[in-house]
């Protein structure tokens, strides 16, 4: 009954009973486009997004859901995948010629597609799963409408999410390579660049601080002559801020290539050919990532952290660090490339010095080793930090507020919002001065910096503590939610007959903790109901009932993260 586990289910039994006919893959790499419209991008591969690169294409369709998605080559459905957030209702297609398509956001599947998700649902009676089919039965021919577009998962709003992976090792490939229609004669924009200090004795115009200094030109940039020039000493990297534009769209786009040259020679360069999913979040190392959260300036490191393990990079030199000394007076220059082929470059000299400064001071609970496990405990948290969780050492601060309003406890202050975490921390809070009756109404619950709630983190009970898994630094504090969910008719007529197939909507959502299972029944007999968990509502297809004309009797039963229950029941005819 759980709709938060995402099953993974052998579905190929179901495949032989349903008899479908053996196709023979053909070997052709010439994809087709995955639709029939003009592609009109609002995401290009290797766009930086929070914590990841995309790892694909989205396509426009037109503001609209249920135009018809293609299959793009020959080959077999090898992975059904549904689920409320990501990429929604997926499919993954394998082709002969060694690449799998994927298709995210979908709508609905085509009709034995359909059928199949659908027998799994109710096999499980689960709305959420991951099937990874066991054979090769299920074909598709190359033009075959495998689907409809539609707007599921964490998508924003109507559009088509898609790949190309290599099947061997399910890395994303960037979908251009493979011919498709993009037309771009724009060159990317530069609108920064930065150079850091990169240890306590490096220095930047005087201050062990980075500097960023705005471009100015039009795809030959240099740097604004209004400031300063710049002068460095010691240990020093550099940074860009820039984004590609393409003709005929008012989005913004990831750059395909960026280049650094000192004195004319390649000493870095970072290409989006291909990605990993694993290592995809060191994108938050590739980035400066307090600039990203708090000034909106997604600076682009052209210098390697000790945790960033991206595969994207080539002819760097010496991890991109370099030495400035007196007298030195240094040419740089950055080439920003589209992959089309538009590219733009800013001219920027930097002067070496042996000016000395004041070293700030820096106060912090305790320094988090990088490559070490790190932990750190009070009498109101504790925290444990795998190998894994950081780029580079990092200092740790720990501050307190008094608890306010809903809060149980005080607001723990675990560095901030700004610096980036890797991999899962554990916290903890001690709840030993709330009763234990309250406690399983407990859910810690991250804040945003003005306090207000930016999620419930939820939370496992052990004695007097209760502790989560969480991939962010900032604030956070428990919250008890004694409220039950609410459910309530949206196109849904209590006792109102109808004649046709359609879906059913309610509006569903909960106080803190958020929505945790839901069930639906017609009849007596479960039903299968969707949730749209970003349009906070619920659903379910009269196609799955039977139609008599006669009275059925409708139940719905949901449950938040902690347990508060609401129930719904009505009929209807159809």
């Amino acid at each position: 009954m759980s709709t938060t586990t995402l099953f993974k289910f052998t579905i190929g039994l179901i495949i032989g009973l349903l008899s479908y006919s053996s196709i023979a893959a053909q070997v052709n790499s010439n994809f087709r486009s995955p639709m029939d419209i003009p592609l009109d991008l609002s995401g290009n591969f290797g766009e930086l997004r929070p914590g990841h690169f995309h790892a694909g294409l989205d396509i426009r369709t037109q503001g609209k859901v249920g135009l018809n998605i293609y299959a793009i080559e020959d080959g077999y459905v090898s992975r059904i995948a549904v689920s409320e957030g990501g990429y929604g209702k997926a499919l993954y297609i394998t082709h002969s010629n060694g690449y799998t398509s994927v298709y995210a956001h979908l709508r609905k599947f085509n009709v034995k597609i359909e059928k199949i998700a659908k027998m799994v649902q109710y096999n499980l009676h689960e709305f959420q799963f991951d099937s990874v089919l066991a054979d090769t039965s299920l074909k598709v021919k190359k033009g075959e409408v495998i689907a409809l577009s539609g707007n599921t998962g964490g998508s924003a709003g109507p559009h088509l999410h898609f790949e190309i992976r290599n099947t061997a090792t399910e890395h994303p490939i960037n979908p251009l390579h493979f011919g498709f229609d993009v037309k771009d004669n724009m060159y990317p924009r530069v609108y920064s660049v930065g150079v850091y200090p990169l240890n306590e004795k490096s220095s930047v115009n005087g201050k062990n601080q980075k500097r960023i200094v705005k471009t100015i030109g039009g795809n030959k940039y240099s740097i604004d002559q209004t400031n300063d020039p710049i002068v460095v000493n010691g240990k020093i990297g550099f940074a860009v801020q820039t984004r590609d534009k393409i003709t005929g769209s008012r989005f913004n786009f990831g750059v395909y290539s960026i280049k650094l040259f000192k004195q004319n020679q390649l000493v870095y360069e970072h290409k989006l050919d291909s990605l990993d999913f694993e290592t995809t979040r060191c994108m938050n190392a590739h980035m400066d990532y307090y600039e990203a959260k708090k000034n909106r300036k997604k600076m682009q490191r052209s210098f390697l952290l000790q945790g960033n393990k991206l595969n994207t990079y080539s002819n760097v030199v010496n991890k991109g660090e370099f030495y400035f000394l007196k007298d030195d007076t240094v040419q740089m220059k950055y080439v920003i490339t589209d992959f089309n082929g538009n590219d733009s470059e800013v001219n920027f000299e930097v002067i070496g010095s042996e000016k000395s400064f004041d070293i700030l001071p820096k106060t912090s609970n305790q320094v988090l080793k990088f490559g070490e496990p790190n932990s750190y405990s009070d009498s109101i948290i504790e925290l444990n930090l795998p190998a894994t969780c950081l780029y580079e050492n990092t200092p740790l601060t720990i501050k307190y507020e008094p608890k306010i309003g809903r809060c149980v406890t005080p607001i723990a202050y675990i560095n901030t919002l700004n610096d980036p975490l890797n991999d899962y921390m554990e916290l903890k809070f001690n709840l030993s001065h709330i009763d234990t009756s309250e406690r399983k109404n407990a859910t810690i619950v991250s804040l945003k910096a003005n306090k207000q709630v930016l999620a419930a983190e939820g939370g496992t009970l052990n004695g007097d503590w209760i502790g989560c898994k969480t991939r962010s630094f900032g604030p956070y504090t428990v919250f008890l939610d004694s409220k039950s969910p609410t459910v309530s008719p949206k196109n849904y007529k209590p006792g109102a007959t109808y004649n046709s197939a359609k879906r059913l909507y309610f509006y569903c959502k909960d106080d803190i903790s958020g929505l945790g299972e839901y069930w639906a029944e017609v009849d007596g007999k479960w039903v299968l109901v969707e949730y749209e968990k970003n349009r906070k509502q619920l659903f379910f297809d009269l196609n799955d009932i039977t139609q008599n004309q006669s009275i059925h009797q409708l139940s719905i039963l949901i449950l938040d993260k902690v347990g508060n229950k609401k129930s719904y029941s009505s009929s209807f005819i159809y």
